[in-house]
């Protein structure tokens, strides 16, 4: 395993036939897509079908991939913050995007949804129709309706609510397990 210049001038380190370029490096160079990189990651394509379609060893595998990333398979990516930037530009950032809260009125319109309220509704209208179209006197006939209505309406805003604030409780904990469970691998400095 030793350091090298390349045509262009660049260092590189070699170690089993795999290079880690560490300049002039461009986007062209990275073999790997980032599909087939998740499908990896997922473990949807493993080792072993690798080594079956290939018949190489694992090792062989390995090698083959840190070969394709651009990578080194003991120092890891040796380059400086030019080829880390180059590499999210490619792959993308290293992290899970947060989710984003869903608003207080999509979870009432989400919660009005269940058919009993649906239900509830529709009988809260009915009620509110016959009564005052079919009475003479309608001085409180729509009472039993509003009160259905009112009903729904509560129970509709008491279930957002709750779900709004487990929205709240999940992003706090995952915050907390974040700020305990943060690990960096760091090689050369970097």
């Amino acid at each position: 395993m030793g350091e090298e210049k390349n045509s262009n001038g660049a260092s590189s380190n070699e170690c089993n036939g795999t290079k880690s370029t560490t300049t002039n490096m461009s986007e062209d160079d990275f073999k790997l897509s980032t599909a087939s990189l998740s499908q990896l990651a997922a473990g949807d394509v493993s080792l072993d079908v690798l080594t079956e379609i290939n018949g190489k060893s694992k090792e062989e595998c390995v090698l083959g991939l840190t070969k394709l990333l651009l990578s080194h398979p003991t120092d890891g990516i040796t380059g400086g913050d030019d080829e880390i930037t180059l590499r999210r530009s490619v792959y993308g950032e290293n992290a899970i995007e947060e989710k984003e809260f869903d608003s207080f009125l999509s979870l009432c319109w989400d919660a009005v949804q269940d058919f009993v309220l649906v239900m509830l509704t529709v009988m809260g209208i009915v009620s509110i129709v016959i009564e005052v179209t079919m009475s003479d006197e309608c001085t409180t006939c729509y009472i039993e309706g509003a009160a259905i209505l009112t009903s729904v309406t509560i129970v509709t805003l008491v279930t957002a609510g709750i779900d709004y604030a487990k929205q709240g409780a999940l992003a706090r904990l995952n915050a907390s397990l974040d700020e305990k469970n943060i690990k960096v691998i760091t090689r050369g400095g970097v």
